[in-house]
């Protein structure tokens, strides 16, 4: 699934005031990566939204995100940028950290580039980010229903190991977490995802009526699948990754 850069930033653009009471899952993950950075010295949060780590730690942080809304709510001297064109000079940070932003991202390439760049010599390094297994329950769901891909296919923790290891970066390191949440109903499920700006919206998805009638079958489907005690697992596999210049 390519993934469209100009309709990501508008999504979170859309829903940048909600993002901090429905973000539960970044914040957790952005806690534990941080205890894995233990950095000193200046640091880049790329894709930091409103400002989470920078509030929550100690550290010299600059904040850079791809969502003005975002960099509004992140506050004074928050970067509004790209992660694949940051314009900032060369060897500025001695760290540099993005949590859940670089699976929005199609071409990871560039960034990582990026990344070398911007980092001083011996600089770290601390990324997380969505792997391949997560939100397979939502994805099987789906499946049953149509042959459309409503569902982003994550990477594989290899791929990103391979992608920074050309890069250039080294002792880099990768960690798993599996993390479950549970919830009420499918809509309540999509609309968790829609408040953060992560929604993805199928061209092709049937709407109005026709609509309806099909989020009810998902939400059968779903339920004959996954349901325990009244509830619908939503899984996700989160990979930790760390390394230097």
């Amino acid at each position: 699934m390519q993934l469209d850069k100009v309709k990501i930033q508008k999504n979170f653009d859309r829903y940048a005031s909600l993002y901090d009471e429905n973000s539960r899952l970044q914040k957790r993950v952005a806690m534990e990566l941080c205890s894995r950075a233990k950095f000193r010295g200046k640091v880049l949060d790329i894709g930091a939204g409103t400002g989470f780590i920078k509030n929550h730690t100690g550290w010299d942080i600059t904040n850079l995100d791809i969502s003005p809304k975002m960099c509004e709510l992140a506050g004074e001297g928050a970067i509004c940028a790209d992660a694949a064109a940051i314009p900032l000079p060369d060897e500025s940070f001695d760290n540099v950290i993005s949590s859940l932003t670089i699976q929005w991202i199609s071409d990871l390439r560039p960034v990582a580039e990026e990344i070398k760049r911007l980092l001083k010599p011996n600089g770290n390094f601390a990324i997380s980010t969505f792997v391949n297994g997560s939100l397979e329950e939502l994805k099987s769901s789906f499946s049953f229903l149509d042959n459309s891909e409503h569902v982003l296919e994550f990477e594989s923790p290899l791929r990103l190991f391979a992608v920074l290891k050309q890069a250039g970066f080294h002792n880099i390191t990768m960690h798993s977490q599996n993390i479950t949440y549970h919830y009420n109903s499918v809509r309540e499920i999509l609309n968790s995802m829609k408040y953060i700006g992560a929604s993805y919206q199928n061209e092709s998805m049937p709407k109005g009526l026709r609509g309806k009638q099909y989020f009810e079958k998902l939400e059968n489907v779903y339920r004959a699948k996954y349901e325990k005690n009244a509830k619908l697992p939503v899984s996700w596999v989160v990979s930790y990754i760390t390394g230097k210049k």
